[in-house]
């Protein structure tokens, strides 16, 4: 990705003054600078490795850098004009990182310690934005075909985030051996997965937790609760969503969606204390959430759930709850209409 080259023509003569002359010049500078902002707000980690290798970009010593990262890396700048891309790359194996005076450093000091490239060879960055060939894309489609096939799998698959940042470790981690590998020496086996998805989870629960309290301690907030049951197992489930504000964004994060307890009865009493012993991992009590508002369902069981005369509440923090108005509406207009008969007036039928 190379920076435009922005001329503005000049409809006047050559015995016109050098105001106009003056004017142009200083309008096509501050046309450019306006360019460069918004080419390198766009500007992606693949378009500064084609732009280093391209001769557009070159990587240039920071002037003045006192920090001992500075050391290992380089500014990348335009080779036409010298504008600061907001880039820096490895000095060693030429890896660009997003720099501006609001970057973190943990990660360059991470990089310069783990780096054994040397300069001017290419990392896996370099790699992979190179053009896959026709005969390559058949390779790897064929290969996506059999895995649907004999592993029983959705072809959406591909699409996804996970699928595609799994994919991305694998490469990058056969790209640090000197041997080929196959996928077998790189995979784990399911036990290992097993356990690496509890100790994420376990991870991820502290770090949303922390989060929320946060939330909750500053300003409240909401959180949304439902159950229900699945038709084949007859399995019944229950979900609670935080809601809350980040500045002046509306923000929300799923808590659990956890399976209900066969065991239990499906009682206000029952419920309440499902719904708040699911929250102890996250280490939020249910005396942190006075200033918190329910919203749910307009069931029996649900109002009992968070009536504090309910015999089963009695001693408990007052928890305020509302029901949800869209589920008012829901159930007033399945109550007073068909389905067909909603079909045929949803023109009339407006929120």
């Amino acid at each position: 990705m190379s920076l435009l080259a922005i001329e503005i023509p000049s409809d006047s003569d050559d015995d016109e003054s050098s105001s106009s002359t003056t004017t142009s010049t200083l309008g096509c500078a501050a046309m450019k600078r306006k360019m460069s902002v918004v080419l390198r707000s766009g500007l992606s980690t693949d378009s500064v490795v084609q732009g280093i290798r391209g001769g557009e970009f070159v990587m240039r010593d920071k002037a003045n850098g006192r920090a001992d990262y500075w050391q290992t890396f380089a500014e990348v700048v335009d080779s036409a004009d010298g504008t600061n891309m907001e880039y820096i790359a490895c000095k060693k194996c030429r890896a660009p990182f997003k720099h501006t005076r609001k970057s973190g450093t943990t990660n360059l000091i991470e990089h310069t310690k783990s780096c054994t490239g040397n300069k001017g060879q290419q990392k896996i960055v370099g790699f992979i934005t190179l053009t896959v060939s026709a005969d390559s894309k058949k390779a790897i489609s064929r290969a996506c075909a059999l895995m649907f096939a004999k592993d029983s799998r959705a072809f959406s698959i591909v699409e996804g985030s996970g699928f595609k940042a799994f994919v991305d470790v694998i490469l990058l981690e056969a790209a640090k051996s000197k041997t080929l590998l196959t996928v077998s020496d790189l995979l784990c086996e399911p036990r290992t997965v097993s356990r690496n998805v509890t100790t994420e989870a376990n991870r991820l629960r502290v770090e949303v937790g922390e989060k929320v309290r946060a939330a909750i301690k500053s300003f409240g907030g909401g959180m949304t609760t439902d159950m229900w049951t699945e038709d084949y197992n007859k399995t019944a489930f229950m979900s609670l969503t935080y809601h809350y504000r980040q500045s002046i964004t509306q923000k929300k994060q799923l808590l659990y969606c956890a399976e209900y307890e066969v065991s239990k009865k499906k009682g206000g009493s029952e419920i309440h204390e499902f719904l708040f012993n699911r929250l102890l991992p996250f280490d939020i009590t249910e005396s942190q959430c006075g200033d918190v508002i329910f919203v749910t369902d307009g069931a029996g069981t649900m109002v009992k759930a968070f009536n504090p005369l309910h015999k089963g509440n009695r001693g408990k923090p007052e928890i305020e709850r509302v029901t949800c108005a869209c589920h008012l509406i829901n159930t007033a207009l399945t109550h007073q209409y068909r389905t067909d008969q909603l079909f045929q007036h949803q023109e009339q039928v407006r929120i």
